[in-house]
């Protein structure tokens, strides 16, 4: 709770208690009145301070939970990235894609990953693309990113092991 709503608060509930001690000498009651009707005002001025510190803390509240959920998209992210590993897997193609670790696969097929979707936090497979009379190319569906292989065929992905160990 904000420290100048609270002092609000306690100020308004202090003069009411204050005006009400007053009330109970009155015997007159146009002065009655004159001090109840002060009494609600201070009575409002508190309830005014009451909803502003609600108003104040329901934002706090959705606030934390909008940072909560970012801190588990982060986590959820590094936990997905730690699985996969950029590489390239033609041999002379200065071409890489992110390859699916065989000992993070969990019975997931091998597959490629788009670079430029990868490092802003998504994950988007490659797929492959050939138009007649040209070389086959990988294209993302997310940002439309081509990469060219400079092969006419290319066999199927493979984890990032494999192609360690076909290299050398």
């Amino acid at each position: 709770m904000e420290p100048s709503g609270i002092l609000a608060i306690t100020q308004a509930l202090k003069s009411a208690v204050d005006i009400t001690k007053g009330i109970m000498s009155l015997k007159n009651q146009s002065e009655v009145q004159t001090h109840v009707i002060e009494l609600n005002s201070k009575l409002i001025e508190a309830q005014q301070a009451i909803f502003a510190i609600s108003e104040s803390h329901g934002q706090a509240k959705d606030r934390i939970k909008e940072l909560e959920e970012q801190i588990s998209k982060m986590n959820n992210w590094d936990h997905e990235k730690a699985r996969y590993t950029l590489k390239s897997p033609w041999p002379g193609v200065p071409v890489s894609v992110y390859h699916l670790k065989k000992s993070h696969a969990n019975g997931e097929e091998p597959h490629w990953l788009c670079p430029n979707c990868f490092e802003v936090g998504r994950k988007s497979v490659l797929n492959t693309m050939q138009k007649r009379g040209e070389r086959l190319h990988l294209s993302c569906p997310s940002c439309k990113a081509l990469i060219n292989t400079t092969y006419n065929g290319i066999g199927g992905a493979q984890y990032a092991e494999d192609i360690k160990k076909n290299k050398g």
